[in-house]
This record gives structure tokens, C-alpha cells and sequence, in this order.
């Protein structure tokens, strides 16, 4: 079966580059932009980055910066793509906004400054109540800014608030979040049934009202992904911050349960232990929320034909944010297979994506020793040529014999038929590598052959490449 059906997708891309700018958010970032990001950006008309440098705060009635700056030394490093400092704000515990704007004021011109940028962008979690009152500080700190222009972060909510009119009035551009639109709520987490991180129909019932904005606006949309934890009851008790794949996929303490909802996977912890750093108790559940680039294609679709000037995705991918897309996968949003080849060399063995398709995690199999995918490893002539491996940069590898039949059985891998090598995704552009590899003297390693197998997926059989540099 070709690639094509097995993935069960169009082998093109949802959306070209060349139709239309974007956009994206740039999160917990102090470094600059590497060649290849600068590369990858301007194919895809990456046209701005919303780039974090600092928070803004309440204290003693006053608004007052918080934390470090980013340093303009550490900021972007390429004049071709525009970068708008992003100012963070918390409002959620705050009773009211202090009655002078001046110290928000100052906060945003040194932002401009520091970034020798012509607009800054606010990014508060505003609550309702206190919407009145930001917007009338945006007004005026608009007003004193000029001709410099001031965007803002909103929630797709706001568009039906009476207060919205008075809102596009006082900002130069908008950037609705139409992602996290609702909680979970606890009696839903126990039964199963958890809201994706992109809720198509949700986000139509906004776009309604959001097609109504006279201010140019940007639809904000995910291309990451989130592992949340909760107690038995369902209640939130946060989320681990930097993960991997293959830690989800192949953890031994999380049991996986059935679900509701698409690009969701939801585990029951068997055992007290932790997910990277975090730690887990047993009882608690572990939700992990992954967003599917068709659905996200489409959303980019409905927006656009709601008026939105172009999409942001939060956020940038790099390599502390390596839950998410690739940033080749969100350029192109391609559902194209991923390009895959095995290389073998002298004691050595690589897998490599060339492709602009990630691929992605598979967690959710028959049952719990079926998440994540394996190459699988062979001589044509399906006899013993293996002499040692080791799992390098792979989650595990095993080595087997009758590896077809109802039950692997696993041997000492001078032994073995076939080896397997797990792994839990594969970025485009990235490649991992086996440890020691070695084959029994004399064996031809044009010989072997490999397949991707995964919990309903197993392609042809293609010979290895020989002596990747």
C-alpha cells in the first residue's frame, strides 16, 4: 500500500506559501535567528515576529516592568524580516488599572527603542471587567505613540462584547487567539471527553462576529502541543513545560485510555514517577493535545475568508519548543508524506527526514506497546547478519527473530532476523542516529532493507542508502 493511503492524506500542500503572509509569535527566545530560520521564513512570507522582550505589572497602583529584558544585543539578527517587541502583562488577580497610563507609556516606547521598531504590541490577559478601562489606556497610549503604531493580543470573546467597537478604535491591529477557547471542565476530563487545542466549530461561531472588525486583525492559531496533567477528579494541576515524543510514547507508567476528541491522547499514571521534570502521581491523568495540520489548513482557510490580513502561529518553533511543528511543517502546512531514508555506513546507522512534512507522533495503538513508530531493519534474504547496535539517539531498539509472526520473540541480536528501532516522531529536516551498528564481516549492507511500521501503518520495503556524510 503507497504512502498516500497509508497516511490517509493528500500528498500536496493544504496551503502554498506564495498564497499569503504570516506571522508568528516568538516565546522564550534570547537567541538570534539562525541562517536556516531566515531562509525558511522568507520562503514562506513570514512578513513579521511578535518577538517577547519583557512583562509589564501593577505595583503599588503603578504600572512597573518585571523581570529582565531582552537585550538588543540578543534580538533578531536579519533586517528582511520585520520584528515588533512584545510586551507580556497579567491581569487576571488584578482588582483595577492604575489611573495614569504614563509608566505602560514609558514601558512601550523603550521597548520601540531598544528594538528600533516602529510599533510594539501588548500582549495582557485582560478580564472583562477591566476591558473599559484597557481600552481607554490603549487610546491614549496610541495617541502619544504616533506615528508609531500599537497592536494588541485579544481573545476571540472580545468580539461580542459591547465594549469591541470602542476597541478597534484604539489600536492599530488585533490579534484574536482562536486556540484554548474553553477550560476543560473536571466531570469531562473523567469521562474522557477534553476540547482540542483548535476547536473548528468554535472558532466559526467567532470568526461570525471577528468578520465585523474594521481593524485590520491576524488570526492566531497553534502549532504547538501540550501535555496537561490532572487528579482524579479531573481538576487542572498545570502543564510540563519542555518535553520530547518519545517520552509520552513510550513511557512505562502511563496507561492509555480511550477519548474523545481529535489530536487528543489521554493516560491514567500508574505510578507515582515524572514526565521529564515534572512529576506525576499515580492516579492523576495525563492529556496530551496535538493540533492536525489539515484541520489547522482549513481554520487558516475560514479566517482568511473572514477578513483576517493573515494568520500568527505561537509560536516559533526552536528547539526548546520541540513539541511542536517543525518550522518547514508550519510554513507549508504540507500533508505531503514525510521523505524518509535509512543510511548505513561503517558502524553506523541514520535515519534522515528531508521532506518539509513532519513525521508526526503516534500515540495512541491497540494497546500500550504499540505507540510510536519503529524501522524495522533486515537482510533481503531474512537471515542472521547483525552483530551489535545500540539505541543512540532512538527511544530503544530491539533485535528479533519470527519477527511476523503473533508474538515478536526478541534474541541476543547476533541472532536476530530483524531489528527494530523505536522512535517517537521525526521533524522535517531532522535525523536521528543509532549507537555502535555493526554487521557480521563480509555482508554486503546494500543487502538490508527497512520499513516504517506504526499502530495501523506498515509501508513497503525500501533498501538502505550507503555512506551518509
Amino acid at each position: 500500500m503507497k504512502w498516500l493511503l497509508l497516511f490517509c492524506v493528500i500528498a500536496s500542500s493544504a496551503l502554498s506559501g506564495a498564497e499569503s503572509e504570516s506571522a508568528f509569535w516568538v516565546w522564550h527566545r534570547d537567541t538570534k535567528l539562525t541562517t536556516s530560520e531566515i531562509k525558511q521564513l522568507r520562503v514562506g512570507q513570514c512578513d513579521t515576529l511578535y518577538w517577547h522582550v519583557g512583562n509589564a505589572a501593577i505595583r503599588d497602583g503603578k504600572w512597573a516592568g518585571q523581570g529582565q529584558w531582552l537585550a538588543p544585543d540578543d534580538g533578531p539578527s536579519t533586517n528582511e524580516i520585520r520584528c515588533v517587541p512584545v510586551l507580556r502583562g497579567m491581569l487576571a488577580g488584578v482588582k483595577a488599572l492604575p489611573a495614569d497610563h504614563g509608566g505602560l507609556l514609558r514601558l512601550m516606547q523603550q521597548a520601540m527603542e531598544r528594538w528600533h521598531s516602529d510599533e510594539v504590541q501588548l500582549d495582557f490577559d485582560c478580564p472583562d471587567r477591566l476591558l473599559p478601562d484597557y481600552v481607554r489606556q490603549l487610546a491614549a497610549c496610541r495617541a502619544e505613540i504616533r506615528p508609531a503604531r500599537l497592536s494588541i493580543t485579544a481573545l476571540a470573546g472580545w468580539a461580542a462584547l459591547p465594549v469591541f467597537e470602542t476597541l478597534q478604535r484604539s489600536v492599530d491591529e488585533l490579534a484574536p487567539m482562536f486556540y484554548d477557547l474553553e477550560p476543560d471542565k473536571p466531570p469531562d476530563v473523567v469521562l474522557g471527553r477534553l476540547l482540542p487545542l483548535l476547536d473548528q466549530q468554535g472558532i466559526k461561531r467567532h470568526l461570525d462576529l471577528w468578520a465585523r472588525c474594521k481593524t485590520p486583525w491576524r488570526a492566531g492559531l497553534p502549532c504547538f502541543a501540550r501535555i496537561s496533567f490532572f487528579d482524579a477528579l479531573g481538576s487542572s494541576r498545570g502543564h510540563v513545560r519542555e518535553w520530547l515524543w518519545d517520552e509520552p510514547s513510550f513511557h512505562a507508567s502511563l496507561k492509555a485510555l480511550p477519548v474523545v476528541g481529535a489530536g487528543i491522547a489521554l493516560f491514567d499514571v500508574t505510578k507515582d514517577t515524572t514526565l521529564h521534570d515534572a512529576p506525576l502521581l499515580k492516579g492523576q491523568r495525563v492529556a496530551v493535545k496535538r493540533v492536525d495540520v489539515k484541520e489547522a489548513a482549513h481554520c487558516v482557510e475560514l479566517a482568511r475568508a473572514a477578513g483576517a490580513r493573515s494568520v500568527c502561529w505561537f509560536r516559533l518553533p526552536t528547539a526548546s519548543a520541540s513539541s511542536g511543528w517543525s518550522l518547514a511543517q508550519t510554513m507549508s502546512l504540507s500533508t505531503a508524506p514525510p521523505a524518509l531514508s535509512v543510511f548505513v555506513g561503517k558502524e553506523t546507522l541514520m535515519l534522515e527526514n528531508t521532506g518539509t512534512t513532519d513525521l508526526p507522533p503516534s500515540l495512541m495503538g491497540k494497546n500500550d506497546t504499540q505507540r510510536g513508530w519503529q524501522i524495522e531493519l533486515e537482510s533481503a534474504h531474512e537471515k542472521p547478519v547483525f552483530r551489535e547496535i545500540t539505541a543512540g539517539e532512538f527511544a530503544h531498539v530491539g533485535a528479533h527473530i519470527e519477527p511476523d509472526g503473533a508474538a515478536q520473540h526478541e534474541v541476543p541480536v547476533p541472532e536476530a532476523t530483524r531489528l527494530t528501532l523505536w522512535l517517537g516522531d521525526l521533524k522535517a529536516g531532522a535525523a536521528r542516529r543509532g549507537g555502535v551498528f555493526q554487521l557480521a564481516p563480509g555482508f554486503n549492507p546494500q543487502s538490508l532493507r527497512w520499513r516504517l511500521r506504526g499502530p495501523s501503518i506498515i509501508t513497503p520495503w525500501q533498501p538502505v542508502k550507503l555512506n551518509r556524510p
